[in-house]
């Protein structure tokens, strides 16, 4: 009798276990790598065209929200509340990006596997010059790729770790929640004005909340210097051991005229980052410094090695420099070699980068070389 039952158990377990493997229990099948480059680029190419519909339909934001929850160890009744405001969180970063890529240039930097992950790096260059990084931490869901989280490199920290922290910071009054989603909703579309009065009607201690305190000095650079100051000085006086805080210095001294200073502290981004797309900055500092001949080596570097914006920009400042030294044989000849080397058309070229140059466009040996 004994022996029959032990059979039976056996049976049972050998059975139980059978379909334990066969249903494979919340573990996905991992994808190859090529499709988790392909799946890079086309983030890539959705970010740059302005659409965050990618992001939103290929990201698992009800996992990451609970995984979230879990690390936060919330009650449970708060949980429900927590994954909505972190999932309207999450998206609202997802509009803002967009937003910046349609103005900027996002470029896929490389693919990498570590510690069993996938990550997709990209770099954002601002329409307004400014740069960021982000690393797009992959996974796959349902046998495709999905985006778990996005560790952003200046501010040492995941959006799913930052978003998560607004949200449980939320939870305990409403109206706080109310306004920091109307700030994240004009964040997201660049409504300047908007997005301070916002800020300002928030309370202090989600004014100052890293990713908050961030997003509103990306949206204040370049439209409002005061707004930007004071937001400025209040991540250097709260967050001087950040990540991002040479990033925030670099462009700090680069405003107030300490150029020197500014290149130090872009030096010590550098280490950190290792972007030849820095040469960029560098080269417009020393430009500042007068230090001409420095400027237009990094500039021609720049252009050589960088497509998209960052080579545009920098052809831009080498013709503009040849041409106010009056240096026009110079400019005439880098013209030229955009052109022989399919950097540019002649049109682009013509357009373009000489758009400001209209006295360059009528010199005769100018004229002459755009009509042939």
């Amino acid at each position: 009798m004994l022996n029959t039952a032990f059979r039976f158990v056996l049976c049972f377990l050998f059975f139980a276990f059978f379909i334990l493997q066969s249903c494979g229990g919340k573990n996905e099948p991992d994808l190859s790598e090529k499709e988790y480059r392909r799946f890079a680029e086309a983030l890539d190419s959705a970010l740059d065209a302005g659409n965050p519909n990618f992001l939103k339909t290929n990201s698992d934001l009800d996992e990451l929200g609970e995984e979230r929850a879990r690390k936060l160890k919330l009650r449970l009744a708060d949980v429900k509340n927590f994954k909505q405001a972190f999932s309207e969180g999450m998206q609202a970063v997802f509009d803002t990006l967009a937003w910046r890529g349609k103005g900027g240039d996002f470029e896929y930097i490389r693919y990498e596997q570590k510690n069993g992950e996938h990550h997709a790096f990209l770099r954002l260059f601002y329409e307004q010059g400014g740069i960021n990084y982000y690393d797009f931490i992959l996974g796959s869901k349902n046998g495709k790729p999905v985006v778990r989280d996005i560790y952003v490199f200046i501010i040492g920290r995941t959006i799913g770790e930052a978003v998560g922290s607004d949200a449980s910071s939320g939870m305990k009054r409403s109206d706080s929640v109310n306004t920091l989603k109307i700030f994240r909703e004009q964040a997201s579309t660049g409504n300047v004005p908007e997005t301070i009065l916002a800020y300002n009607t928030l309370p202090k201690k989600y004014r100052e909340v890293k990713s908050v305190l961030l997003q509103y000095m990306s949206i204040c650079s370049g439209h409002d210097a005061e707004e930007y100051a004071a937001a400025a000085a209040t991540f250097k006086k709260l967050y001087r051991d950040d990540a991002g805080y040479n990033l925030l210095m670099f462009d700090d001294c680069s405003k107030t005229g300490d150029y020197r200073k500014s290149i130090y502290y872009l030096d010590e981004l550098d280490k950190i980052v290792k972007d030849p797309l820095l040469d960029y900055y560098r080269a417009n500092l020393y430009s500042a410094m007068d230090s001409t001949e420095r400027s237009l080596e990094l500039f021609r570097k720049v252009a050589e090695n960088m497509p998209g914006l960052a080579r545009e920009r920098s052809c831009r400042a080498i013709l503009n420099t040849h041409i106010y030294y009056s240096e026009y044989d110079k400019a005439l000849a880098v013209c030229k070699e955009l052109v022989s080397r399919k950097f540019f058309t002649k049109q682009e070229v013509e357009e373009t980068l000489l758009e400001e140059q209209t006295l360059f466009l009528l010199l005769p040996d100018v004229v002459a070389w755009l009509g042939e």
